[in-house]
């Protein structure tokens, strides 16, 4: 369950920093961690994502992508996101090498 809730976040986290100002460096997730989660009316997993971001103007996609970020749709599939957060934002001088670390809470749609 907490997989495909995964793997899907992190194409969904790829997917935005591509589209913010055409993007074509890389993007790599570097780590990624899931847990299984539940409350009294939900069932889903709690996630953490580490991406490394490089390439010209790495900074620029990646302050786009954390400008909107608690607020950005990402298509999940059979799971809606309840919570996105930064927990680590890591820079290189240059603006050419970022590294993000995001923990998101994610929930069964059904």
């Amino acid at each position: 369950m907490s997989g495909s809730a995964l793997a899907a976040l992190k194409c969904a986290l790829r997917s935005k920093i591509v589209n913010f100002m055409n993007f074509t460096g890389l993007i790599e997730v570097e780590d990624s961690q899931s847990r299984d989660w539940a409350s009294a009316t939900f069932i889903g997993a709690q996630h953490r994502v580490c991406l490394r971001v490089e390439g010209p103007c790495a900074h620029h996609a990646v302050d786009a992508l954390l400008a909107g970020l608690e607020e950005a749709e990402f298509d999940l599939g059979r799971h809606i996101l309840i919570d996105i957060a930064l927990v680590a934002d890591e820079r290189r001088d240059g603006g050419d090498w970022v590294r993000l670390t995001l923990d998101a809470l994610t929930v069964i749609a059904d």
